[in-house]
């Protein structure tokens, strides 16, 4: 409602006027509080005090840390195809999808998981694989960015063959590592 024209404002708010008693209900939003916008004089005080009969603050994604577990369990459940083995996040990949700010909201962890069911290898989808994601999102929180850009090379190497040797179950890859 706050990215509404002036004019736009104005026709819903004779609307309204013009609905009478019983009035139907109306809901709207807004990313923004528009009490300062009111006093600005951008939003007009009708519409503004018409639609103001209660108000419910939903607090952003990276403020509930604790919901985007079951968030990712109920994406992993409706992406999940069937016959398909059931995918899940290893906890250092999880505690990684937590700390990270989700500037889009839940939209943008679900889209995060989507491609994550694409790309991911294995059923279980790594931290490796989430540092990866998350270095190309927009918004990446200076911590993440941080253990992602700024990792040494010797630990660098470290991880990426600890990985290479995980992917065989214990048993020496095929011949031909050393040579690489």
């Amino acid at each position: 409602i706050n990215d509404l024209e002036p004019k736009a404002q104005a026709n819903i708010a004779q609307v309204i006027e013009d609905l009478g008693e019983p009035a139907a209900r109306i809901v709207s939003s807004s990313q923004i509080s528009l009490a300062p916008m009111l006093d600005q004089g951008q939003f007009r005080s009708d519409l503004f005090y018409r639609l103001n009969g209660f108000t419910l603050a939903v607090p952003a994604l990276r403020d509930r840390g604790e919901d985007i577990p079951l968030l990712i369990q109920y994406f992993l459940t409706r992406f999940g195809r069937d016959g398909d083995v059931a995918r899940h996040f290893n906890p250092d990949a999880m505690k990684l999808l937590r700390r990270y700010s989700w500037p889009g909201n839940v939209r943008q962890l679900e889209n995060a998981v989507k491609r994550l069911l694409i790309t991911a290898q294995d059923a279980e989808i790594s931290r490796f694989e989430v540092e990866n994601l998350l270095a190309d999102q927009p918004g990446a929180d200076k911590a993440i960015a941080a253990s992602i850009g700024k990792e040494r090379l010797a630990d660098s190497v470290d991880r990426h063959l600890r990985r290479y040797f995980d992917l065989h179950d214990g048993a020496m890859p095929p011949p031909g590592l050393y040579q690489r």
